[in-house]
């Protein structure tokens, strides 16, 4: 699970759900444009809800790993939904956002594309 800090608010939201979120807002900010997107939340109790964001070139997001105890939210076509539009975003800039190698002394990296 992910804690997504935006706009002074905190979400929570599924991990691939959040990874897929930051990626498309970044390819959104590459390319000048902006985005709203639904994505599945649920709050500290485990109660499900939606939230709206508005992502692009000014957007703030920080998702965080957090294991608030409750379930996962999960939404597979979201989620292939964010990576396709990503995709076309990017074009030949695509990659799967990986941390960096092991073996490697970089530290942070910011291609997130997917």
């Amino acid at each position: 699970m992910e804690r997504i800090s935006y706009a002074g608010e905190q979400l929570l939201t599924g991990t691939e759900i959040a990874q897929a979120l930051v990626a498309y807002a970044q390819a959104l900010a590459e390319t000048g444009r902006a985005a709203a997107v639904e994505i599945p939340t649920v709050d500290e109790h485990g109660r499900p809800g939606v939230s709206q964001v508005l992502v692009g070139p000014a957007s703030q997001l920080v998702a965080t790993e957090v294991d608030p105890g409750v379930p996962d939210p999960h939404d597979a076509a979201l989620v292939e939904d964010l990576r396709a539009r990503t995709t076309r975003l990017l074009g030949s800039q695509t990659a799967v956002a990986e941390p960096p190698d092991e073996e490697s002394d970089d530290t942070f990296y910011t291609d997130y594309g997917i």
